[in-house]
């Protein structure tokens, strides 16, 4: 391939290593934490129970002195990380140790190694700790430091390619074919071969538009375009259309919402072809915001055409070669996953484990 650097490349596949290896150093913190948290409150709890002069229940186990010294060193090192260069914003995170993980800083507390083999050996052994093949380990980085140098070494690997394909290709044809009206309109687009492009777009929170464009060899375009509405007839108002991105070159799929409440999510699948038949001949030229055709209820025509979700969602991502959808929570704090394209049953497996990701999640 044109321009790879094979120094490059294995700096590249180091740091993906050095990033593995410090997602589970975090892993390892955050366990420790959850442990020592645990602990804290366990022997926070005795202490209530004696000073209320109840009896401690019976599985509680005797704290210790080494385990007070525990607690003790749990409590000192207890600290905000984050913000506090700037009185005036407060702390985003609070956690004993794991919030230094999550700032573009070097770590306050450094992770203890101190049992581990490996880090002992290349320690001992120079040749072996700078050998190419040998993942580094970045003690005093946090993990967003090593993602942007990540990110970095990935970019450099295809830097000289993007450089060196640029040079070799030039525009042969430029098409200013049809004009959006506002730069800020929700689209997607696909092609579905070498003269023919769809291109979706969201006209208004009620309708969407569909256009396919077709080339020739004579360099010249035309145009068809479908207006589509989405009436449910138990309903007594179209659904909300919030996101779109076409599965495959014979779907759209389409995140619609509910307008009353509760307000359910619905991921509706467009069949392109069977919209074809709707579709009317458009002048390029003309802006979209001035075009105005009468939409068709696409209710009416989509067999077997929605998965509901009681998650009220604001975003989705689809994949047709995975068949999977992922709807994004009003609040972006939840997710919720769904497997297209299979049975009733397995949908709703999906959705109940979808729903105890989501409770994880909230406790995180």
């Amino acid at each position: 391939v044109f321009g790879l650097d094979e120094d490059i490349i294995q700096k590249a596949i180091q740091m993906n290593g050095a990033f593995v290896i410090k997602a589970s150093e975090m892993q390892e913190t955050l366990d420790g934490s959850v442990a020592n948290f645990r602990a804290f409150f366990k022997w926070l709890y005795s202490c209530v129970l004696v000073l209320m002069g109840e009896p401690i229940p019976p599985n509680f186990e005797k704290t210790t002195q080494r385990s007070v010294m525990n607690i003790s060193t749990f409590i000192q090192n207890f600290d905000c990380y984050g913000y506090e260069e700037n009185p005036t914003v407060k702390n985003k995170f609070m956690m004993e140790r794991i919030g230094q993980y999550l700032i573009d800083r070097d770590l306050t507390i450094k992770h203890e190694s101190e049992g581990n083999d490996w880090a002992k050996l290349l320690e001992e052994n120079e040749c072996l700790r700078n050998h190419p093949t040998t993942m580094p380990h970045y003690p005093e980085k946090s993990i967003v430091q090593l993602l942007a140098m990540l990110k970095d070494s990935v970019f450099k690997v295809f830097k000289a390619p993007m450089r060196a394909i640029n040079d070799a290709m030039a525009t042969v044809y430029l098409y200013n074919c049809f004009n959006f009206g506002s730069p800020d309109i929700p689209m997607s687009s696909i092609s579905i071969s070498k003269e023919v492009m769809y291109f979706a777009f969201i006209q208004s929170s009620k309708r969407v538009q569909l256009l396919q464009v077709h080339f020739n060899e004579t360099n010249a375009f035309e145009g068809r375009l479908g207006s589509f509405r989405f009436n449910q007839q138990s309903l007594a108002e179209s659904l909300k259309i919030l996101d779109l991105q076409f599965y495959s070159k014979d779907i759209l799929s389409l995140l619609l919402n509910e307008c009353d409440e509760p307000r359910r999510s619905c991921i509706f699948q467009l069949s392109i072809p069977l919209a074809i038949e709707h579709f009317r001949p458009f002048e390029l030229d003309t802006e979209f915001q001035q075009y105005y055709s009468e939409s068709v209820n696409a209710w009416d025509f989509v067999p077997r055409h929605c998965k509901m979700s009681d998650l009220p969602a604001s975003r989705f991502a689809v994949s047709g070669t995975r068949r999977l959808c992922v709807l994004l929570s009003e609040d972006q704090r939840n997710i919720q996953l769904f497997e297209l394209e299979c049975d009733d049953e397995d949908v709703q497996e999906d959705a109940d484990m979808s729903a105890v990701h989501s409770d994880d999640l909230d406790l995180l």
